[in-house]
């Protein structure tokens, strides 16, 4: 900077002398210069503007002195600009006070927006806590009551009708309302002319399934029928009520006696009750009996059984029991909490009073929850020296109404202690059945009926109180298999693999330990048992071994019975599976392509795939699904007519769908549709 001003105070001494040179001479020639600006005043007055501002300049420099002109110019050029950035910086100030102002306002504006999302805050609070639970309640409370009046509704609107099953159907044209007054006939002891005077609203045969039963063992389809008049409807239930009984067989008859001459004999009648008091009808409490020391009660100082509630039913009532006086009547010790968890019962049989020898037998613990069936699973306890025992090495034995070849065979292993005691049987601990002395076998007539469903007791007579006999329970469900909802019976059953059974009252799956899911497709452990439950949620041991189930006997909601755990076999569940088999009890084929890779306990193939024809985690889902079935892992239900069977992908029928389902706009296979009967509705609810 300092340079920069002497070079500037250099140039200024020069131009210095060269305006006094200038000076001079404009003084020599002062006098011409005046005539000069006289000629050409005209001029100059034309270039007023210009004169002007140099006169103004002028000022302005001899005001300031001796300031050189280009310092001058340069301050006044310096001064403009200074007076430009003036304006310029009080328009920004102008713009930044509007902008303080806006930002003001803004502040204020999310104050207010603040203020009023507390407000809002505390009311969307106060309805949380306080208005929806009262709306819900006062909601439920409508639900209740409409709920009441609906039913209300129903029975009034059904209380004319009757549903009759087990009438012969004659062929597929026939009157229903002829056969409908043979049935007046026969129950209100009336003529015929008399029943056909009986004004009915109408009368029809319900839709049934033919699923897996043979032509000739078919139930009839039910009939539906609507009085014009109470009294005509009364009087027909009253006549059914009244109707003459069969007895109970005696100790002479067979097991399974044959059905009587009359047409009639296997008529039931009953009112057609409104949905909702039926909707609610099938699903079993979810409980899981395990027991221990079962086949060593004279010996085993851990003799005990242990219900345990699975989520949902952790809240169930449980009650315990003898289930047939098999022996003796006497109730088992009381049941004790476990040691660790609430929703589990204990009953343990002590060494003393008698329990080494009155503990043979069937015993059971009883769940009861609302919205639940009643629901009794039952076990069993026996000698280490038994003298009879289950040639199958089980307990139980599940078969379906109208099965055929049903047998209960049973092994001798000691000899009577005199030659005079006759092999004996019971059933449900009544009378002797005479019929089967001396027989270590029951061989069911054809086809297999409800009434044969019991616990079978074998001993030798004169030998029964030594309590060295042994027990069998046969289950006879009340439909064929793979169909649920008695009496009509035309519910599909979910397809239950892996062990799984069929619950013939509401057509879910029972799942065996290890198992779960709706199908029975979900592997709780692959390697091995340990687990147990609805959801394969309790553990026999928490050392977690893939044995540590093994030697308990395990027992689940009828149908399904008690089985060994998953990789275990024999009356003491206590032996390995054979090869080629797995699951509860072993009961399961492998379908491995090496049958030697099958894992006993999943049935996992761990080597080499499955075997043609299978696929899924544990090769039992067959490429061609069961008839009734469709879809990749054929759970998807067809509903054909005839049960014929669909397409597996699409689940298209061949020809016509079942009575009661038809293909809806845009879809492939046969849905179902709601009746206005009871039965059918409930049942619609899952198929």
């Amino acid at each position: 900077m300092d340079r920069g001003m002497r070079d500037y105070n250099l140039r200024a001494q020069q131009k210095g002398k060269s305006q006094s040179t200038a000076a001079t001479k404009s003084k020599n020639s002062e006098v011409n210069t005046t005539d000069s600006e006289q000629s050409t005043t005209t001029t100059t007055g034309a270039m007023t503007g210009d004169t002007s501002l140099h006169e103004e300049r002028s000022a302005q420099g001899a005001a300031m002195g001796m300031v050189p002109p280009e310092l001058a110019s340069f301050m006044l050029e310096s001064r403009a600009s200074f007076t430009q950035l003036n304006g310029k910086l009080d328009k920004f100030m102008e713009e930044m006070s509007t902008m303080k102002a806006d930002l003001a306002n803004t502040n204020h504006k999310v104050s207010d927006l603040e203020t009023g999302l507390t407000l809002t805050s505390d009311k969307v609070s106060s309805i949380e806590n306080t208005y929806l639970p009262q709306l819900r309640s006062q909601i439920l409370n409508k639900i209740e009551e409409l709920d009441e009046k609906l039913i209300l509704s129903e029975i009034h609107d059904r209380k004319s009708n009757l549903l009759i099953y087990g009438v012969q159907q004659r062929n597929e044209k026939e009157n229903t309302y002829d056969v409908v007054h043979e049935v007046f006939v026969h129950f209100m002891g009336i003529s015929k002319e008399e029943a056909s005077r009986v004004p009915l609203v109408n009368a029809h045969r319900l839709p049934s399934s033919t699923r897996g039963v043979a032509e000739s063992q078919r139930q009839p389809p039910a009939i539906i029928v609507r009085f014009v008049r109470m009294i005509d409807r009364d009087r027909l239930l009253y006549g059914f009520e009244r109707r003459p009984r069969q007895h109970s067989p005696t100790s002479t008859q067979q097991p399974n006696p044959q059905p009587q001459s009359s047409p009639y004999s296997k008529v039931t009648i009953r009112t057609d009750l409104p949905p909702k008091m039926k909707k609610e009808r099938g699903e079993v409490a979810h409980i899981t009996v395990l027991t221990a020391g079962y086949t060593t009660i004279e010996t085993s100082s851990a003799v005990m059984y242990q219900c345990y509630r699975s989520v949902p039913d952790r809240d169930a009532s449980l009650a315990f029991g003898r289930s047939a006086p098999i022996t003796t009547d006497k109730s088992p010790p009381s049941d004790q909490p476990h040691h660790r968890y609430s929703h589990i019962r204990v009953v343990n049989f002590p060494n003393s009073n008698n329990w080494p020898s009155d503990g043979f037998g069937p015993f059971y613990c009883e769940a009861v929850k609302d919205g639940r069936e009643i629901t009794r699973v039952t076990t069993f306890f026996q000698r280490s020296d038994a003298k009879f025992i289950a040639s199958d090495g089980v307990f139980t034995q599940t078969v379906n109404v109208n099965d055929t070849g049903v047998v209960i065979s049973m092994t001798n292993r000691y000899q009577p202690d005199d030659n005079g005691n006759v092999i004996t049987w019971r059933k449900d601990g009544g009378d002797v059945l005479t019929q089967l002395e001396g027989q270590t076998n029951i061989n069911f007539p054809n086809p297999i009926e409800i009434s044969n469903q019991g616990i079978y007791e074998i001993f030798y007579g004169g030998e029964r109180d030594q309590n060295r006999g042994g027990i069998y329970r046969l289950i006879v469900t009340e439909c064929p298999a793979g169909i649920w909802g008695p009496p009509e019976c035309y519910g599909i059953c979910d397809n239950c693999y892996n062990g799984g059974v069929c619950d013939d009252t509401s057509g879910l799956c029972i799942c065996p330990n290890n198992f779960m899911g709706k199908n029975c497709l979900e592997i709780c452990r692959d390697n091995g048992g340990n687990k147990f439950g609805l959801n394969c949620e309790f553990n026999c041991s928490s050392r977690n071994l893939p044995t540590s189930c093994r030697g308990y006997l395990f027992c689940l909601p009828d149908p399904y019975g008690c089985s060994c755990d998953v990789g275990s076999q024999g009356l003491a569940c206590d032996s390995d599976c054979d090869v080629g088999t797995y699951g509860p009890g072993c009961s399961q084929i492998c379908h491995c392509a090496d049958v030697s890779s099958c894992d006993p306990f999943s049935g996992i193939c761990t080597a080499g795939g499955c075997q043609s024809g299978w696929s899924g985690n544990n090769c039992q889902i067959p490429d061609t699904c069961e008839a009734g079935y469709y879809g990749s892992q054929c759970i998807d239900k067809c509903h054909c007519m005839d049960d014929v069977s669909c397409d597996k992908t699409t689940g298209a029928c061949p020809q016509k769908c079942a009575l009661g389902y038809s293909v809806r706009d845009g879809q492939e296979n046969c849905q179902g549709e709601l009746f206005y009967f009871i039965d059918s509705y409930s049942i619609s609810q899952r198929i």
